[in-house]
């Protein structure tokens, strides 16, 4: 049954009962207990329609069933514009996952190494040779004279078993090399008074040889005896070569 209907069946049994009230004339109106039927039936018509509007907005309503209800509500709804169901989310709804940082792992604590003591090397130096000392005393005879390197070369020929009277041939002969200088050096790696070559063979005979003149001339004398025989002998042949 329609709304419409609905209402139409509610009003007959008011219109019946209006339809009792003694009215006659206009006089009667005036009447209380006429006056009180009157309210009971318009109480009862404005509920009945009520009612009926009450059930056509429960039924979902029909265009033009309910009292009141204007053309101007109708366009209203319909130009309401209802949001989409699928409206995006908002910015603060972001689907992306918020990404939290892990806790970084801790470093193992390190391992503290101990490093052996390197075994001490123990250096043997060699036994440094004992130093030439210079002739003292009084010189033999036949050396008084000579001066300086020349006097020690004098005192030392007896010990190679050679007079002083070779002096005559070993001072020219050293002259010619080195000038009877002890630092006397040469391009070829000669050195000292006999330019010994190389000038460390004369470390033979003590760790001074670059210094001290009676090393050198020491070892000077046993390389001319071991060579010629004497200074004499080895004089002549530098006269000869230029060289001994």
């Amino acid at each position: 049954m329609s709304p419409r209907q609905r209402i139409t069946q509610l009003r007959r049994p008011f219109a019946a009962l209006a339809g009792r009230l003694p009215v006659k004339t206009v006089s009667d109106l005036r009447k209380p207990q006429v006056l009180a039927g009157l309210a009971v039936t318009v109480a009862l018509v404005a509920g009945g329609v009520g009612v009926a509007a009450v059930a056509n907005r429960s039924s979902g309503g029909g265009p033009g069933v309910v009292a009141g209800r204007t053309a101007g509500d109708d366009r209203a709804n319909r130009d309401y514009d209802r949001p989409s169901s699928s409206a995006s989310p908002s910015a603060s709804e972001s689907l992306s996952p918020s990404v939290t940082p892990s806790a970084s792992p801790s470093s193992p604590a390190p391992v503290p190494t101990t490093v052996a003591p390197k075994p001490s090397r123990t250096t043997t130096k060699p036994t440094p040779k004992p130093t030439t000392p210079k002739p003292t005393g009084p010189p033999p005879a036949g050396c008084t004279s000579y001066t300086g390197n020349q006097l020690i070369a004098c005192q030392l020929l007896p010990s190679f078993g050679f007079s002083t009277s070779q002096m005559s041939s070993l001072v020219p002969l050293w002259n010619k090399e080195s000038g009877w200088n002890t630092k006397a050096a040469n391009s070829s790696g000669a050195y000292g008074i006999p330019q010994a070559l190389p000038g460390s063979k004369m470390g033979t005979v003590a760790s001074d040889w670059r210094t001290n003149p009676a090393t050198q001339i020491k070892w000077g004398l046993g390389y001319i005896k071991g060579r010629y025989g004497s200074p004499a002998s080895a004089w002549s042949y530098w006269q000869g070569h230029g060289w001994y």
